[in-house]
């Protein structure tokens, strides 16, 4: 072989290079570092949402309010009764769990619904990153679980159907 296909062999289809090799393993290092964060720092993401859960839902979306007795007080409180939704008790290590109850989360509060006018909102930027949070859980929960929905190729025809066949 001459020393342009040596060189050529080398640059295109050989083995890596130390130097080369070391920056891939340092890349692929960073990438996965960045794509699994530590457990300290995804409890304080944790205790981050349910600080914002706390101080701005769940003083109407708890428990107590939800489930109270007697007539309510305000048509505020009655509707909370018949929508049933307590955020106190829903737990955000586990989203997968109640991942219906936290899609409501995710349309009132993507609609400007949630928090009601007149009550504390977050500023856009909590907002934004707990509700980026919150999708990505639950994507990553229907990832796991996923429910495709009616799977049989065959069912019973209707009568519209027969006719519209026959």
């Amino acid at each position: 072989m001459d020393d342009v296909s040596q060189s050529h062999s080398g640059a295109c289809g050989g083995r890596a290079s130390g130097g080369a090799r070391a920056t891939l393993l340092a890349t692929a290092a960073l990438v996965v570092s960045m794509a699994a964060p530590s457990p300290a720092a995804a409890q304080s993401e944790l205790t981050e949402h349910r600080a914002l859960l706390d101080r701005y839902c769940v003083t109407c979306h708890n428990t107590a309010m939800v489930t109270g007795a007697g007539d309510p007080a305000s048509p505020l409180v009655a509707q909370l009764r018949s929508v049933g939704l307590t955020l106190d008790t829903l737990d955000l290590a586990d989203v997968a769990a109640h991942a219906a109850d936290w899609e409501r989360v995710v349309r009132k509060m993507r609609g400007g619904v949630m928090p009601p006018a007149g009550r504390p909102r977050p500023d856009d930027a909590d907002a934004g990153r707990f509700l980026g949070w919150l999708e990505a859980e639950l994507d990553r929960s229907w990832a796991a679980t996923r429910d495709p929905g009616r799977t049989a190729t065959l069912h019973r025809l209707n009568r519209t159907e027969y006719r519209n066949a026959v």
